[in-house]
């Protein structure tokens, strides 16, 4: 899931992780998606010799933990005004878990990506993160170093549905390491296999549309170092943020 190439079909036979193509188009990975290995299908614990052939099965197959969480900011946030742009972030909440890589997107009730995303950082050569695809629908990371403890994304809302947001996290080092879900109801860390079974449990985070705010503001992104107030004046808005 970092830095080494994924077998996902035959057109995507050359198509890293992070959302960069050899050749042909970048494209967005689904968190839905099957990926590593159970433990107990590695031969003889040989990581490299897993009996499964989903991709990356060199790392544990995503489980839910607690040591990481996806929320909006507020955290209180239920529902969403189409067009909005959200808060979203990524928190480590145990320091040795620090990740490398991620896939990030909401999907609607058809599982469909939808929404816009940004990142933080418009700088090419220092970024961690990117939109990989010409509809922003997701989250990739860029390269393999350890991230922040908190990472924050803006989302901009679909015109309407319920939305599920969807984190497929990477720890470890390459051809090694562990996939995770975020809001898990236990750590679930190491080589711990979760009470039930994959993917153990816990929480998606989902908002669902306000009707009631329909069309009553207008958002806008502005440029690196404006504020909201310099923003909306330069179109003759005002800002209530």
């Amino acid at each position: 899931f970092l830095t080494a190439y994924l077998a996902l079909a035959a057109s995507l036979a050359d198509g890293a992780s992070n959302g960069k193509l050899g050749s042909g188009d970048p494209y967005c990975w689904n968190v839905d998606s099957g990926i590593g290995c159970h433990p107990n299908d590695w031969t003889s614990g040989d990581r490299l010799r897993c009996t499964t052939s989903l991709p990356m099965n060199w790392a544990m197959m995503p489980r839910y933990s607690s040591a990481f969480s996806l929320e909006t900011v507020p955290r209180t946030k239920t529902q969403y005004v189409p067009g909005e742009w959200i808060t979203i972030v990524l928190r480590v909440r145990r320091y040795p878990f620090k990740f490398r890589g991620l896939a990030l997107h909401a999907a609607n009730a058809s599982m469909s990506h939808v929404g816009e995303w940004r990142s933080a950082g418009n700088d090419v050569e220092n970024r961690m993160f990117w939109t990989p695809t010409p509809k922003k629908e997701c989250i990739m990371h860029v390269h393999a170093d350890l991230k922040p403890l908190r990472n924050t994304f803006r989302f901009k809302a679909p015109p309407s549905g319920t939305l599920t947001f969807k984190a497929l996290i990477k720890t470890g080092p390459a051809n090694e390491g562990y996939f995770f879900f975020p809001n898990g109801n236990n750590l679930n860390v190491y080589d711990t296999i979760p009470a039930g079974g994959f993917p153990g449990t816990g929480t998606q985070l989902q908002l669902t549309e306000d009707t009631t705010q329909r069309q009553r503001k207008v958002w806008s992104v502005g440029g690196l170092g404006k504020s909201c107030v310099e923003h909306c004046k330069s179109m003759d808005l005002k800002c209530d943020v």
